[in-house]
């Protein structure tokens, strides 16, 4: 399955690197996943923030300031075990469908496979997902794009 995915494992080490950031991809919004990512987050004891937005695909709101609700004390609270959309950033798509590579500490330290391997993972992900993730957080979408716009932006 997509969400299952094992990313490189240079990437895996990406705990600290996102530290230094101070968590700026989570505080862009809230977080979509699929039915087996919740269930896996919910199975390692953490709470479950997450509301079906249709069938198999579930969001978090915004939480506070617009960060997502696992963001607490600085840092990713379920990190090991955050859905697909997460584990691939600084590789994003947009709601053009865009594949974009945004500027954060980890995108200067991500190999051009890394960056083009995450880039065919989203563009494999069912187009369904980002639907229901815009219908979802329709009234942040221009906050959203607002947050991104900040840092710089490659298109892939």
């Amino acid at each position: 399955m997509i969400d299952r995915i094992p990313l490189a494992k240079d990437v895996i080490k990406s705990k600290n690197i996102c530290a230094e950031c101070g968590g700026l991809c989570c505080k862009l919004g809230g977080v979509v996943a699929t039915r087996n990512e919740v269930d896996a987050i919910i199975e390692r004891g953490y709470p479950n923030y997450f509301v079906e937005i249709s069938d198999g695909t579930y969001g978090t709101n915004w939480g506070d300031n617009g960060a997502c609700p696992y963001f607490q004390n600085n840092k990713c609270s379920i990190h090991a075990v955050r859905p697909l959309g997460c584990r691939l950033y600084p590789v994003v798509q947009s709601v053009s469908r865009e594949i974009l590579l945004i500027e954060c500490p980890l995108a200067d330290r991500l190999s051009e496979k890394i960056v083009q391997t995450r880039k065919m993972i989203l563009l494999q992900r069912p187009d369904f997902i980002a639907r229901r993730s815009e219908l979802f957080h329709g009234a942040h979408t221009k906050e959203l794009q607002m947050r991104i716009s900040k840092y710089n932006q490659l298109n892939l």
